[in-house]
């Protein structure tokens, strides 16, 4: 008697992905650059090493010479320190409106399972008339 098993793995990977702001703003725009999330505990049943992909988006330009913004770039970085992702955003927008910073992040296995998470960061253009 012969028993044929297929093993499938169905179950996409696991993380934490924490964002380190109050209320989602960098403030005040001042042009430093802030840790504002942190990707970690990567973990994936089958898959010893799940693939992480961090993308950072902005509504406006990276502006090296625009109004406001500080001439300075680049205006995010994602480090690795360990095995933990740290994503950097510039607290900085152009001198007109507010800048939203989007940050997505997938992580994959080799099955083909993937797991999403995302979250939003303004650099507002005030604060508000009573502030």
């Amino acid at each position: 008697m012969t028993v044929t098993t297929k093993v499938q793995d169905t179950t996409p990977p696991d993380f934490t992905f924490t964002s380190l702001l109050s209320g989602g703003e960098l403030w005040p725009p001042d042009h430093r650059m802030e840790l504002v999330a942190t990707l970690s505990g990567v973990y994936d049943v089958c898959d010893a090493a799940p693939a992480v992909v961090i993308n950072v988006s902005a509504n406006e330009p990276i502006l090296s010479d625009g109004t406001g913004d500080g001439n300075t770039n680049p205006d995010w970085e994602v480090r690795k320190d360990g095995a933990t992702w740290e994503i950097w955003l510039r607290a900085e927008r152009s001198g007109v409106s507010s800048r939203i910073y989007e940050i997505s992040v997938t992580v994959s296995d080799c099955s083909g399972n993937s797991r999403d998470a995302k979250t939003t960061v303004t650099v507002p253009h005030d604060q508000g008339e009573n502030e």
